[in-house]
């Protein structure tokens, strides 16, 4: 008994993408909770920034597209040359070489190293949107799959969150806020607004001392005068954790 159900490789292919793209979206709701989990902040200050869901939704998509490209490489291989094609078990050599690569996707994220399409497959939570896609139209609806799919669906929310959590964590540019003495880090947006907290820039650590100031650079010069915006390459930032009262 398979456990998959029989499809061409142009419906499947049409399905996966566009399936993978709205499974972006709905993942980004845990990555941004991750993302936000990392500074101790609530999740009730996720804002979905447009410029991030509209990047989602286009890396989803280029690696979705870069997989099948992957695909058909693999299977004109098989097709073509003789000495893979009379192999045994060249139905095998499909989705091991698949599996492989993403496998090795996952490994590079995890470690934090740089490769040539890092920001498609490791910025977002583009890899458990495709893992779920991939299982959501391949498997069969049945009360035997029904366990898979659902311990699938949960990987994929932990994954999710955990790349919020872990780019949070390896962030190394900061818009970064200075006013006479003081300087904060911007965390993230929040509706028309930023959220900040105080950072010491030689230690590498933020102060879980939250503000909320707007985000309209004219009206924060006509709050602070001396205040001064810019990006900054500071390095991983550590949180400090916040202070609790016995």
């Amino acid at each position: 008994m398979t456990f998959f159900k029989d499809m061409s490789f142009k419906s499947f292919s049409i399905k996966w993408v566009i399936s993978s793209v709205l499974l972006g979206g709905v993942l980004s709701l845990f990555y941004f909770r991750g993302f936000l989990k990392y500074y101790n902040l609530s999740s009730m200050f996720i804002d979905f920034p447009i410029e991030d869901i509209k990047l989602i939704f286009i890396y989803t998509l280029i690696a979705a597209l870069i997989f099948i490209a992957f695909a058909v490489i693999i299977k004109l291989t098989v097709k073509y040359i003789p000495s893979v094609k009379s192999k045994k078990n060249n139905p095998i050599i499909f989705p091991l070489v698949l599996g492989l690569i993403f496998t090795s996707l996952v490994l590079l994220n995890e470690l934090n190293i740089n490769y040539p399409v890092r920001k498609v497959f490791g910025l977002y939570p583009v890899l458990p949107a495709l893992l779920m896609s991939f299982l959501l139209i391949m498997m069969k609806k049945t009360l035997q799959t029904l366990p898979i799919i659902i311990l699938a669906m949960l990987i994929s929310i932990t994954w999710a969150n955990h790349i919020g959590e872990f780019n949070a964590s390896h962030k190394e540019n900061y818009l970064i806020l200075k006013e006479n003495k003081q300087v904060y880090a911007v965390l993230s947006n929040y509706n028309d607004s930023f959220i900040i907290a105080p950072v010491n820039l030689q230690t590498k650590f933020i102060e879980p001392k939250f503000q909320i100031i707007d985000s309209n650079t004219d009206k924060l010069r006509k709050d602070m005068p001396d205040m001064s915006l810019n990006y900054k390459n500071t390095g991983e930032l550590k949180v400090r954790p916040p202070i609790t009262v016995d």
